[in-house]
C-alpha cells in the first residue's frame, strides 16, 4: 500500500506520463542525477497535474499583479494631470502612487514566488515523491527478503520438528511395545516360581528378585515348572564327584514326606566347581541334577530332598561299619573278639561309603568286629 500510494502521489504531481518517464530514467541512469527543472519547460506535458496547478497558479497571480499595476499607473497618470488643474487634491494623488507602488510590489512578489518554485519548490517536491516512492519500494523489497527469510527459518524449525515428531513416534511406539512385554502371559497352566528359589545364597543376594530391583537383559525372572518332569540339584563333594556318573541309580527322599522313596537317576554334573561358600570357603562341591522318575503333582519346585546315588552295588561281600577299619603304621586293621581278649588283623579294603567299607581278605564271615577298637600306644608292637 505504501508503494501504491507513493506512486499515486508522485503521477499527482507530475502527471502520469512524466512521472513514468521520469521513474524509467532514473531507474535506466542509476545514480546518474536527473534535471528536473527542464519538466517545467513544457506545461502541456505536465497535464492537470498538481505542479501544473501551481505552476499556472503563479503565473495567473504574476499577470493578474502585472494588469492591476498597469490599471493603476494609468490611474495615476491621469490623477496627476487633474492635479495639475487642480481638479483632485494632494492625498488623492498620493493615494494613487502608493497603489502603484504596492501594486509592483505584488507583482515581483509573485515573480519571485514563481521563481523560487522552478527553482527550489518544485525540484523539492518532485525529488521528494520520487524518493518516497524509490525508498517503499525499497522497503518492500526488504519486506519480501525478511520474509523470505522468516519463511526459511520457520521450514528449517517445521523440519527440525517433523524430524522430532518422528523420533518421538518411533520412541513411542517402543515404549508401546515395551509396555505390552511387560504383561507377561504364561504358555501352559502351572505353579509360578521365582527364579531366585532356584539359585544359590550368593546369586540370590546379588540378584534379588523383589519389588524395585533393577532387571538386566536376559534376566530369568519367573518360570513354570513342569512337573512332569521334576529334577534335584545335589551338590557332590570334589572327593566323590569323579565315581559319580550321568545314568548312575538314585534313591530319593522328600523331606516333606519322609515316608516315601522315590527313585531316579544322575543327568548331568557340573565340569566346574561352584561359588566358594561364605561360611566355608575351602569347601569344593560339584552341582549335579538327579531326575525323579514318574509323575507327582504333590512335589512342589522349591523343596529339599535327601538323595543317595548308587556308585556301585556290591553282591556277596564282606562289609564292616567304617569305623571298625584303623590305620596303624601305613597298614589297615580292624580287632576281632577272639574268645575273652580282642585280636588284631590286617585287612585289605575295596568299595566304601559313608557307614560301610567292604574287607577283600582278613575276615571271614562271622568273625565278631568291634566298632570301638582299644587304644594302641607307640610303644606297643602290632601283631
Amino acid at each position: 500500500m505504501k508503494v501504491r500510494f507513493a506512486l499515486m502521489d508522485f503521477k499527482k504531481y507530475l502527471g502520469e506520463d512524466v512521472a513514468g518517464k521520469l521513474i524509467e530514467g532514473a531507474v535506466n541512469a542509476s545514480n546518474r542525477p536527473i534535471d528536473i527543472t527542464s519538466l517545467l519547460e513544457d506545461t502541456n506535458s505536465l497535464g492537470g497535474s498538481a505542479s501544473h496547478q501551481k505552476l499556472k497558479e503563479l503565473k495567473d497571480n504574476i499577470s493578474l499583479a502585472e494588469e492591476e499595476f498597469l490599471q493603476a499607473q494609468d490611474t495615476l497618470m491621469w490623477t496627476r494631470k487633474l492635479y495639475e488643474k487642480e481638479y483632485v487634491s494632494q492625498t488623492d494623488l498620493e493615494r494613487d502612487k502608493l497603489k502603484v507602488q504596492t501594486l509592483e510590489f505584488k507583482k515581483e512578489r509573485a515573480e519571485i514566488a514563481l521563481e523560487l518554485f522552478k527553482r527550489y519548490d518544485f525540484p523539492k517536491e518532485v525529488e521528494k515523491l520520487l524518493s518516497d516512492y524509490t525508498e517503499a519500494g525499497r522497503e518492500l523489497e526488504r519486506t519480501y527478503a525478511r520474509c523470505r527469510s522468516k519463511l526459511a527459518q520457520a521450514q528449517a524449525k517445521l523440519e527440525s520438528a517433523e524430524a522430532t515428531y518422528s523420533l518421538q513416534k518411533e520412541l513411542l511406539e517402543k515404549w508401546r511395545k515395551q509396555l505390552e512385554a511387560c504383561t507377561i502371559k504364561a504358555p501352559a497352566p502351572g505353579q509360578v516360581v521365582y527364579s531366585s528359589s532356584m539359585m544359590d545364597r550368593w546369586e540370590r543376594r546379588r540378584y534379588p528378585i523383589e519389588v524395585g530391583a533393577e532387571i538386566r537383559e536376559r534376566q530369568k525372572i519367573i518360570s513354570i515348572p513342569d512337573t512332569s518332569r521334576m529334577k534335584i540339584e545335589i551338590k557332590i563333594h570334589e572327593m566323590w564327584v569323579d565315581k559319580v556318573q550321568p545314568g548312575q541309580k538314585a534313591k530319593i527322599t522328600i523331606t516333606a514326606f519322609p515316608d516315601k522313596t522315590f527313585t531316579g537317576k544322575v543327568l548331568k554334573k557340573a565340569p566346574l566347581a561352584a561359588p566358594e561358600e561364605w561360611l566355608n570357603p575351602d569347601l569344593k562341591v560339584y552341582a549335579t541334577d538327579v531326575s525323579i522318575d514318574g509323575t507327582h503333582d504333590f512335589i512342589k519346585t522349591g523343596m529339599s530332598a535327601k538323595v543317595e546315588v548308587t556308585i556301585d552295588e556290591l553282591k556277596d561281600v564282606i562289609s564292616v561299619p567304617i569305623q571298625a577299619v584303623l590305620n596303624i603304621r601305613g597298614k589297615k586293621v580292624c580287632f576281632v573278639l577272639n574268645k575273652s581278649a580282642p585280636e588284631q588283623r590286617q585287612v585289605e579294603t575295596g568299595a566304601f561309603n559313608d557307614s560301610f567299607v567292604e574287607i577283600k581278605s582278613g575276615l571271614t564271615e562271622g568273625d565278631k568286629v568291634l566298632l570301638n577298637p582299644p587304644r594302641l600306644t607307640e610303644s606297643e608292637p602290632a601283631d
